[in-house]
């Protein structure tokens, strides 16, 4: 039970989520310890314990109308092939944001934009990354997959991304795209 306890007021909590909620309002220390997501505006300095919430500050507080829309596909190979085009056409790649679970017979995955970054160290202290692609905070877009108990692949998918721009510098430029890049940029 020790560790379910707020180590500034010396509260217990039942469950990890409230005592994470709990120390972000408290402003104990210890929260930076428990992984927490950064509003990705530079002038702004508030943090949430969940992407939900976030999208609702940055709609609300930011004036942002984020875009999101729930896509249908037959198979993985159908989901896999529009992954691939959108991610070509936006030039961002959408990886995978934390383990996949199963709940109520379905598969559930979410996938990030890759220039979000969560970073959460126990010891305060920060892994030294060299060209990093992450931005320092998290970014909008992202996806929920749902794979169905009959193979049917939903997609919820936030498209607007807030926090930053397209930046090739941070793109993820598969061998064949580099090439086309340099031939375009080059003329050769």
């Amino acid at each position: 039970m020790d560790q379910l306890k707020c180590m500034r007021c010396n509260k217990y909590f039942s469950y990890k989520r409230t005592l994470k909620r709990h120390l972000v309002t408290c402003g104990s220390k210890h929260h930076k310890n428990i992984i927490s997501i950064k509003c990705p505006d530079l002038r702004c300095s508030k943090i949430f314990t969940n992407k939900k919430l976030l999208k609702v500050h940055i709609e609300i507080d930011h004036g942002v109308q984020l875009q999101e829309k729930q896509i249908r596909f037959a198979s993985m190979h159908e989901f896999n092939e529009w992954k691939s085009e959108v991610e070509e056409n936006i030039l961002c790649v959408y990886v995978l944001s934390a383990r996949r679970t199963n709940c109520q017979n379905k598969k559930i995955m979410y996938l990030d934009c890759c220039q979000t970054s969560i970073f959460g160290s126990t010891l305060d202290i920060r892994n030294v990354k060299c060209q990093t692609k992450n931005i320092g905070s998290t970014c909008s877009s992202s996806m929920k997959v749902v794979t169905e108990k009959n193979g049917t692949i939903v997609v919820d998918f936030c498209i607007t991304h807030f926090g930053h721009d397209v930046n090739l510098d941070r793109y993820y430029f598969t061998p064949e795209q580099d090439l086309q890049y340099l031939q375009n940029f080059y003329k050769l």
